[in-house]
This record gives C-alpha cells, structure tokens and sequence, in this order.
C-alpha cells in the first residue's frame, strides 16, 4: 500500500480499518463476491491522507486530476473499528462511484439538508453496503462531542451558528 511507504497512513484503527477493507473486498472471509475483485483491479490509484479535525472523511482529485484521494480523521481513532472500516468504505465507494470527479448524484440539496443525507452520501451508503460494509447505528464520537459543546453554548445565536457550521441539527 503506497499509502503506508508515503507515511501518510501509519498504525492504529484508521491503519485496521484499510486492512479489513481491502480484506473483505479481495474476497477473504464471508460473502465471497469476485465483482469486489474487479473493484480493487479497476480502481484508480487512491492517496491515504488525514485531513483537519471535524473533516472526517473525504474523498477528491488531486490538482491534476490523476491521483483520488481519501483523507482519514486522526480523530477516527476514538471511533469503534467497525465505524472506522465502514467510513474507509463509504469513501471507496465515492471513488467507485466517481463523485470526487463530480460525477454521479452530487448536486444541489436544500440548505438545512444534514451532510448523511445528502444523495451522494447515501448513495455511497448504498454502495458500502452492497460490498458488505453497513453504517453503524447512533452518533459518532465526534459527532457526540460536538453536540454536547453546542448543547453547552449559553447564546441561542451561537449555538445555531456553530450547529450550522458544523453541518448538523440540534
């Protein structure tokens, strides 16, 4: 995995996580598919990177345009390793799905329309799934902790605009 040789990817649930993933879709353990094998063999080359906080997930072009990436929260490592494997799933499914070249269902959404459910995402929701991968039930970690910092905000203005910002409802 370049990923590892570059140093952008090194131990820990985020590592677990691409390890499994790649697992499961090379065939190993239940629910053998060989159409997973294509995926793998098909697939575009994919950078591993890790992104700013609260960005927990994302998958994109480079700048010119041949290399996709998947960047992976460090926060991710509080997360459950099943979440941890279901997110690196859910990217792989964008690229599969080709919406980090904006192709696919990306769009426009209503502006009070939460980031989960979006149609790309659960189209890649969908996608993940079909491979195996299911999205886990509740709020993330990081999502628990950023609602109870807002819960915390004395001023309604604040707490409606941190909220905001942070794509999510109260």
């Amino acid at each position: 995995m370049g990923s590892i040789k570059a140093h952008t990817l090194r131990n820990g649930k985020r590592f677990d996580a691409i390890s499994k993933f790649y697992r499961v879709m090379s065939g190993e353990g239940p629910g053998e598919n060989y159409w997973k094998e294509d995926f793998l063999v098909e697939m575009e080359t994919v950078l591993i990177e890790t992104p700013p906080l609260r960005q927990v997930a994302l998958s994109y072009v480079d700048k010119h345009g041949d290399v996709a990436r998947i960047y992976l929260n460090p926060m991710l490592e509080f997360e459950s390793l099943n979440r941890v494997v279901f997110t690196v799933a859910h990217e792989f499914a964008h690229i599969s799905l080709k919406h980090h070249r904006g192709e696919g269902t990306i769009g426009c959404t209503a502006p009070d329309t939460e980031h989960k459910d979006m149609p790309h995402e659960k189209e890649a929701d969908e996608l993940a799934g079909k491979w195996g991968f299911k999205r886990p039930k509740g709020n993330s970690w990081i999502d628990k902790t950023i609602l109870a910092y807002a819960r915390g905000l004395k001023a309604e203005r604040t707490k409606r605009q941190f909220i905001s910002a942070m794509e999510m409802t109260l």
